[in-house]
């Protein structure tokens, strides 16, 4: 995790209408005290961009001493055809002044109408955020892929077009339609017990082959061990192809599924873990997630024939290697063989309050 530094100022001066410090919307949060929700503008959408090869970022501001943030509202709308919605995801990070993200969470593009704007709220694991922070959301969007994201002209000087790690030029025409979600009191979380993790694999040995799956997915099915309830992170072993992309803002996606491959969570991890050299394991942090005995780890690459994984294969005594995506009939690999995917499970350390955000303030340089 990025750490933060407060008290890094902007340099240039925010102008329109204050923040609102808006009562949480009727919905699963309404009933729970403290509910607040940043927004800015009058909620109405005057004008829309897709931004190809960029994103969408907006500065809060909050004074709120114990703001904890649970979620992203992005009003948009869905355009473009011959893809599918559930498997092209928006990437949503939260990032400091210096725009370095310090947590992200991701959406499919199916949550918004296609041609009708409308509101989307994306779940976050709940973060404290400092008094000042971006949230920007990524579409990756052609000419014939993407989402609309709404502008407000009742507000400017909050937004830009920028991605985290590289801020952007200012977006004149007002300020991108996205609120910020969550609670002004303490809040207590399950946390994972990272002294009590469990790797889990069901192959061995050396790399016997390699494959690259058009259209699909490599699954691996795990059962977990009875104390161990929480998956935190998956390992896998790959090597990159082809060329003419940028590997580091190419991204794939990892589901955790229960054995029917219905989605528990999803996440997007960028190409670049993996390198064009030679097969490698790369270690990935997964979203906690709370699994029954069985369940299963998806990586979803979306390859064509200049740009992909080449996913390793090793011996597995018992078949537990799947060509599937969630929600599609999987069928099953020659015998014997597996894909090179690990999971992490740990057990439970119970709710817990999120640390002091002053934890998060020293620079790391």
């Amino acid at each position: 995790m990025v750490a933060f530094l407060i008290s890094i100022a902007l340099g240039a001066a925010l102008s329109g209408a204050p923040l609102s410090h808006e009562p949480a919307a009727p919905g699963p949060d309404a009933a729970a005290p403290g509910g607040t929700v940043l927004a800015y503008g009058d909620g109405k959408a005057d004008g829309k961009r897709s931004m190809a090869g960029s994103g969408h970022a907006i500065l809060f501001e909050t004074t709120l001493e114990d703001f904890v943030l649970t979620g992203v509202e992005v009003h948009g709308a869905r355009y473009g055809g011959n893809y599918d919605p559930f498997l092209t995801a928006a990437r949503i990070s939260l990032c400091d002044e210096r725009m370095r993200s310090f947590a992200e969470s991701c959406v499919a593009y199916e949550e918004w109408q296609h041609g009708r704007a409308g509101w989307v709220e994306v779940p976050f694991t709940p973060t404290r955020v400092p008094p000042r922070f971006y949230v920007v959301v990524e579409f990756f969007p052609t000419a014939t892929k993407g989402v609309y994201l709404s502008i407000d002209d009742d507000t400017s000087g909050h937004s830009q077009a920028a991605v985290p790690g590289r801020p952007g030029e200012a977006l004149e025409e007002g300020d991108w339609m996205i609120k910020a979600v969550g609670r002004d009191r303490a809040l207590k979380v399950e946390q994972p017990d990272l002294a009590d993790t469990v790797e889990l694999s069901r192959g061995e040995g050396e790399l016997i082959g390699k494959l690259s799956v058009a259209g699909n997915g490599h699954a691996v099915s795990f059962r977990r061990p009875r104390q161990q309830r929480l998956v935190t992170g998956a390992a896998l072993c790959g090597q990159l192809y082809g060329g003419n992309y940028d590997p580091a803002r190419t991204y794939f996606q990892v589901f955790v599924c229960d054995k029917r491959l219905k989605v528990l969570s999803r996440s997007m991890h960028p190409y670049s873990v993996f390198s064009n050299e030679d097969f490698a394991w790369a270690e990935l942090e997964l979203p906690p997630t709370p699994v029954s005995s069985d369940f299963l780890i998806v990586a979803w690459f979306d390859p064509t024939a200049t740009r992909g994984v080449y996913l390793g294969k090793w011996r597995e005594d018992k078949p537990a290697s799947l060509l599937a995506l969630p929600g599609r009939s999987p069928s099953k690999l020659d015998k014997g063989e597996g894909w090179m995917i690990r999971a992490r499970v740990c057990a439970s350390a119970g709710k817990t309050a999120l640390p002091a955000l002053a934890a998060y303030e020293e620079d790391p340089g």
